[in-house]
């Protein structure tokens, strides 16, 4: 599932639905109160009134887990997701990562830490909404994280046939590793698209 940055609808996705539709099903979601068909018909602005939202949306979609694709508030969206409603969430995926101003503060680190959903989190070699150092100290936090620093800046990499086989990859590993019921391992690290690969500390046991 696709989610879009504030002020924007689906159809900024059009660049990248080909290649993630290659194994897998995709929807592109319009967010309510942005520009577009959807429908608001309940503030949103809650973090738990939005995971509501979205746990409800993915019920009608269908009973299995989702990997969720967000850019820049849809980003924020997701790991919100992640937090509050997990149980129909397979993964986390994240373009530049920040929330907009509608909500009130970023995640805390504690809500980060909470996040026990794979997670690949993306941000611009040039971003300047989230830097490259800003996105390793908050992947670091969540347990089963990756980042990827890719060429570009928030909302405009530059290097998108790269970006979409990065997202993909991840998709398949994890989708391949719940198959087989055992933990997915992580995709090894390619320069061939300028992705550099940070690769977070895995969770102690308890």
């Amino acid at each position: 599932m696709l989610l879009t940055g504030a002020g924007f609808n689906a159809s900024g996705w059009y660049p990248h639905v080909a290649a993630l539709a290659r194994q897998h099903p995709v929807y592109g979601v319009d967010m309510p109160g942005d520009p577009n068909p959807s429908i608001w018909r309940a503030p949103l602005t809650p973090p738990a009134s939005c995971a509501a939202w979205l746990d409800e949306l993915l019920a009608r979609l269908g009973d299995r887990p989702a990997h969720l694709v967000g850019m820049s508030y849809g980003g924020w969206v997701a790991m919100n997701q992640a937090i509050r409603a997990p149980g129909r969430v397979m993964w986390a995926g994240s373009r530049g990562y920040r929330m907009e101003p509608k909500f009130p503060a970023i995640l805390t680190d504690d809500e980060l830490r909470a996040i026990n959903v794979p997670a690949l989190l993306i941000t611009g070699a040039r971003s300047a909404m989230l830097t490259p150092a800003e996105a390793r100290g908050r992947g670091s936090l969540m347990p089963r994280a990756e980042v990827a620093v890719v060429p570009g800046s928030h909302g405009d990499f530059s290097r998108i046939d790269g970006l979409n086989d990065r997202i993909a990859a991840f998709i398949d590993a994890q989708a391949a590793g719940n198959q087989a019921g055992q933990p997915a391992r992580p995709p090894t690290a390619t320069r061939e698209d300028g992705t550099v690969q940070a690769k977070t500390r895995p969770k102690e046991d308890d």
